[in-house]
């Protein structure tokens, strides 16, 4: 994100009290700084071992680099789904607690105007979308900390597997690189912008005129 006009469109819902858009707005916003925080960890890791590298340091980053990775995928995951909030609240108007992006243009695909939901067919076609969601649905990426009853749970634990590189969801294997990651927050963010701008147009436009 970067080039969809956050603060106009705010000031839009705010004007026409579409006063649920402006809170999922705001929490896709949020939600954003917090993607930006780990990518930012995650490159300043990454040339951190460039300028001075050691075997210490690179064992300490790589486990850090490896977490902050976990927690983008993770927001970058639940972003999906606010956007799909947003859709709901602009052009399906159900009264139901919980969207989902995988879902809303399969149930409501003669409700979302023409040059929305190509935008959307295109972002559920790309690979990189299918990487977060695989990596996100499935169990294998999450840690598992070792211990046992005498483990004094009071310090930080450093013997803790992380399963990101390489997974399996539905049949299919993915690899998964810090390259990838980083990847991965562009895509999502330029998808964002894109379908944000678009239902800024059509806000703006008065072409949406309700919400729930």
């Amino acid at each position: 994100m970067g080039n969809w006009n956050l603060k106009e469109f705010k000031q839009i819902c705010l004007q026409k009290e579409f006063n649920e858009l402006l809170h999922y707005t705001e929490s896709l916003a949020f939600k954003w700084q917090a993607a930006i925080y780990h990518k930012d960890n995650i490159e300043e890791k990454i040339n951190g071992l460039q300028t001075d590298f050691s075997l210490e340091k690179a064992a300490r980053y790589d486990y850090e680099i490896i977490f902050e990775a976990d927690a983008l995928l993770t927001v970058l995951n639940s972003m999906w789904d606010i956007l799909a909030q947003i859709i709901n609240e602009c052009f399906i108007h159900k009264e139901i607690k919980k969207v989902y992006f995988c879902t809303i243009l399969v149930n409501n695909h003669n409700l979302i105007p023409a040059q929305v939901k190509s935008y959307l067919v295109e972002i559920e076609e790309a690979e990189l979308y299918k990487t977060i969601k695989a990596y996100c649905n499935t169990s294998k990426h999450r840690y598992a900390v070792r211990g046992n009853t005498d483990t004094d749970v009071s310090k930080k634990p450093y013997d803790v597997k992380f399963i990101v590189d390489e997974f399996e969801y539905n049949g299919k294997r993915y690899k998964l690189t810090q390259k990838k990651v980083l990847e991965c927050y562009k895509f999502a963010g330029k998808s964002f912008d894109t379908v944000g701008n678009e239902i800024h147009k059509l806000l703006k436009s008065g072409d949406i005129t309700k919400t729930i």
